[in-house]
């Protein structure tokens, strides 16, 4: 090898290893930048380390290394027992049962009124309303009307009172005045059917003795009107009797003297049996005027007959 060949050569390893070593120092020099800049952004003690954020326009950022509050959900209100509300009581219906032998139901409160239907026997209706010893029912959706001493009622304190249909026998009642008017004609009417109970006596007068009653007062003076009642079971059967008593025609009013609330256990007739009886009606509860008295009975069924009458009277 020519020197001069070799000289080239030493200058060419010569300078390759100057620039290995230029290439090693230029990479520690990065390496050593790196890690001061990298503690130089260390977060200082008790500060939060940023995170990264995404941009979103419009919105202001915050400046890095600054504290950003984390949110805090408010303690929510803790919900109230539930308080139970108590459930009321329902209060019982008023109700009728029909008793043995079933009841008819009337369009009105008397056996003046067409029939309109039948309950049997232990049947039950419910009650929608009062008037005088009646009371009105609700009968397949429609008002009826049945006695109430051939029913046994309950739950009716606070049934309120309702007023009639017209009775389709109109009352022919006499105003009052001190002069007596003539006599009311009274229409001819069938013979009604009284069941076999015929009527042995009807007196209407004022009352003398214990057992003495005046047919011929006529009323002029203060008093009561007193009337006595007989009569007989004429028919093969026994009959039993709810109501016997005085029917005013001109009012409608009914003095009841046996059976029903308030006049004692019906009346048992048997086959030829009698009964009479005696009772009275005040006349300031009439008022001045003439009136038309008949007897009347109604039996366990509802069924009522004028049996006898009509006795006239002039209350002066």
């Amino acid at each position: 090898m020519r020197s001069s060949d070799f000289q080239v050569e030493q200058r060419r390893t010569v300078l390759m290893v100057v620039g290995w070593f230029v290439v090693v120092l230029i990479g520690i020099g990065m390496l050593w930048l790196g890690f001061s800049l990298g503690k130089g952004r260390q977060p200082a003690e008790g500060q939060a380390s940023p995170t990264a954020t995404s941009v979103v326009p419009g919105v202001v950022q915050p400046p890095a290394g600054a504290v950003i509050p984390t949110y805090t959900p408010l303690p929510t209100d803790t919900p109230l027992a539930s308080t139970a509300i108590p459930t009321e009581t329902p209060v019982p219906e008023p109700m009728i049962v029909a008793q043995a032998g079933g009841v008819n139901l009337r369009s009105g409160p008397d056996t003046n009124f067409s029939s309109v239907g039948r309950i049997e026997g232990g049947a039950s209706l419910r009650v929608t309303g009062k008037y005088a010893d009646w009371w009105q029912v609700d009968y397949a959706g429609t008002p009826a009307w049945v006695a109430n001493w051939v029913v046994t009622a309950s739950n009716t304190e606070g049934v309120p009172d309702v007023v009639p249909p017209p009775s389709p026998i109109p009352p022919t009642r006499v105003p009052p005045t001190s002069t007596p008017g003539p006599p009311t004609a009274i229409p001819a009417t069938a013979t009604p059917d009284t069941r076999g109970i015929v009527s042995n006596a009807f007196i209407v007068g004022n009352k003398q003795e214990d057992d003495d009653i005046n047919p011929n007062d006529r009323f002029g003076n203060a008093g009561d009107v007193w009337f006595y009642m007989s009569i007989t079971n004429t028919s093969g059967d026994g009959r039993e009797i709810v109501k016997w008593g005085v029917w005013v025609q001109e009012t409608g009013d009914y003095q009841r003297s046996w059976g029903g609330p308030g006049g004692g256990e019906p009346l048992r007739l048997e086959t030829g049996q009698s009964k009479e009886w005696i009772d009275h009606i005040n006349q300031f509860t009439l008022g001045k005027g003439t009136y038309h008295l008949w007897m009347r009975i109604c039996f366990n069924d509802g069924y009522c007959v004028n049996i006898d009458g009509p006795v006239e009277i002039q209350i002066g």
